[in-house]
C-alpha cells in the first residue's frame, strides 16, 4: 500500500499532461523537423497498430514487490486520428508501512490481507508494517485524437481503475492548436476523476482511536479530484524541442488513507494506543514543468525540471537528465538516466502523537510519504530493432532503475525511541522489458 495507494494516483493527474504534451510532439515528428536522434522507438506508422507488452517488475528493500503485466495499442491514421489504448495488471505483495513509529516493544497490530482482516506483531526495534500485505490493481485507459482543422487537434480520453477495496473513474479532454508554420503548439486539456474507498471493515472515522473504531465505521467514502493544464511546445530548430506545462487541480472528500494509523507516546517513549489519521478534507495542488529535448547525430539529451506546491505545505522539486547514444544505423541505443527528487512536509506531518497533542490538532498523519525527504534514481536503458528499421520496426527494450530514498528532519523521539532508527529510509529496484511491434 506504500507504493499503491500514491502511485495510480499520479498516474491519472499525469494522463492529461501526457496528452497535451505527446500532441506537440507527435505534430513536430510529422513535419520532420527534429533530429532523427530525438526520434523515440515505436513511433506510429499511418494505418497500423503499433503493439507494447511489457512486464515490470518492482521491489522495496523489505517492503513491497509489485509484479505488472501491461497491454498497450497505438493507431496512427492517415486522416491524422490516433487511437491510444492501455491495459495493466498489478499484483502486489510483502511489507507496507501502517505508520505506527518503532518502539523499544513488541507492538501488535490488526490489518487487511486480501478481503480479511489479521494480526501481526512487530519485534522490538522494527519499523511496523504489515507483512502479509496483498492487493490486486486492473487498469485500463483509451483517448482518442481528432483532428479539426489542419492546425487543430481535439483530444478525449477515459480510465478506469479498480482494486477490491477502491474504484476510480477519470475522464480528460484536451484541444491543441498549431501555430508558426506548426513549429509551435498550444495546448489545454482539463480533467475530472472519481474516486470511490470502500476498504476492508469500512471507513474508520478520521482521528478515532482505533480500540474502538470498529463501532463507528461507515461503508464507502467517495473523492472527486478536479483539473486543468496548459502547455506550450516549441520547436526552437531542427535539433532542440522545448515544452513548458502548468497544471492546476483540486480534490475534495474524503482524503485519508484508511489503513495509515498513529502513534501515541508518552514523554518516556512508550506507546500508549493508535488513532487513525486525519488530513484536510480538500487540497490544492499547482506544478510547473519544463522539458528540453536536444539531439545531434547519434545522440540526444533530455533534461526536464519539475516543481509542485500545494495547500497542505509540501513542496517539491524533481531534476532529470537522460541521455540516449545509438549506434549507426539507429537500429539500437543505450540510454543512462538520473533523477533527483526532494520534497518538504506536510503542514500537519506527525511521525508519532504525544499526548498533549491529542484532540488538539485538527489534522495529523505520520505517513511517510507525506515527510521531507529527497531521493535519487539511476537508471540505465538499452533498446533494439529486431523488425525491418523504418519499414517495420520491432524494438525490444530493457530498462533497469535503483531508487533511494533518504528521510530530512530526523526529529528525535522522546524517551527511550532516542536511541532507535525511527527513518531507516528506503530502497527499490525496478526493471521493464518492453517489446512493441
Amino acid at each position: 500500500m506504500q507504493r499503491l495507494k500514491s502511485t495510480p494516483r499520479a498516474i491519472r493527474r499525469g494522463l492529461i499532461a501526457a496528452s497535451c504534451a505527446l500532441l506537440g510532439v507527435a505534430r513536430a515528428k510529422g513535419q520532420q523537423l527534429l533530429d532523427p536522434a530525438l526520434s523515440g522507438e515505436g513511433t506510429p506508422v499511418a494505418d497500423r497498430w503499433v503493439i507494447g507488452l511489457a512486464l515490470s517488475y518492482y521491489q522495496e528493500k523489505g517492503r513491497i514487490r509489485v509484479i505488472e503485466p501491461i497491454v498497450s495499442a497505438v493507431k496512427d491514421f492517415q486522416n491524422g486520428q490516433v487511437v491510444n489504448l492501455h491495459f495493466s495488471v498489478d499484483s502486489l505483495t510483502g511489507a507496507s508501512p501502517n505508520g505506527a513509529v518503532t518502539s523499544f516493544l513488541p507492538q501488535t497490530f490488526a490489518g487487511p490481507s486480501g478481503k480479511v482482516t489479521h494480526n501481526y506483531t512487530t519485534p522490538p526495534g522494527d519499523l511496523p508494517v504489515d507483512p502479509f500485505y496483498h492487493d490486486v490493481r486492473i487498469a485500463a485507459s483509451g483517448s482518442w485524437q481528432l483532428p479539426l482543422s489542419r492546425v487543430t487537434s481535439w483530444t478525449v480520453g477515459a480510465k478506469v481503475s479498480y482494486e477490491h477495496d477502491f474504484l476510480s473513474l477519470t475522464g480528460d479532454t484536451s484541444i491543441a492548436r498549431n501555430f508558426d508554420q506548426d513549429n509551435t503548439t498550444l495546448s489545454l486539456g482539463v480533467y475530472d476523476e472519481n474516486d470511490t474507498i470502500r476498504p476492508i471493515g469500512g471507513v474508520p472515522v478520521p482521528g478515532s482511536d482505533t480500540s474502538f473504531a470498529e463501532k463507528e465505521r461507515i461503508s464507502n467514502e467517495s473523492r472527486n479530484d478536479i483539473g486543468a493544464l496548459i502547455g506550450v511546445s516549441q520547436v526552437m530548430n531542427r535539433h532542440w524541442l522545448a515544452q513548458v506545462n502548468v497544471s492546476l487541480d483540486r480534490a475534495s472528500g474524503y482524503m485519508n488513507d484508511p489503513y495509515k494509523i498513529m502513534s501515541v507516546v508518552e514523554s518516556e517513549g512508550i506507546t500508549t494506543g493508535y488513532l487513525y489519521e486525519r488530513r484536510p478534507a480538500q487540497r490544492t495542488r499547482a506544478s510547473v514543468y519544463v522539458d528540453n529535448r536536444v539531439g545531434w547525430q547519434r545522440q540526444s539529451v533530455d533534461l526536464s525540471l519539475r516543481y509542485f506546491g500545494d495547500d497542505w505545505g509540501v513542496r517539491s522539486y524533481t531534476a532529470r537528465v537522460r541521455y540516449r547514444w545509438w549506434n549507426a544505423d539507429q537500429g539500437s541505443y543505450w540510454q543512462p538516466s538520473l533523477r533527483w527528487y526532494r520534497q518538504t512536509a506536510a503542514d500537519f506531518y506527525h511521525p508519532w502523537m504525544s499526548l498533549a497533542e491529542v484532540g488538539s490538532l485538527s489534522s495529523a498523519s505520520a505517513d511517510s510519504r507525506l515527510g521531507a525527504f529527497h531521493a535519487l534514481t539511476y537508471g540505465l536503458e538499452y533498446g533494439i530493432d529486431i523488425g525491418t528499421p523504418y519499414v517495420h520496426p520491432k524494438w525490444l527494450t530493457v530498462r533497469v532503475q535503483y531508487y533511494r530514498q533518504m528521510v530530512d528532519a530526523r526529529i528525535p523521539g522522546p524517551g527511550a525511541l532516542a536511541a532507535l532508527n525511527l527513518y531507516p529510509g528506503l530502497t527499490a529496484i525496478q526493471a521493464q522489458v518492453t517489446y512493441r511491434f
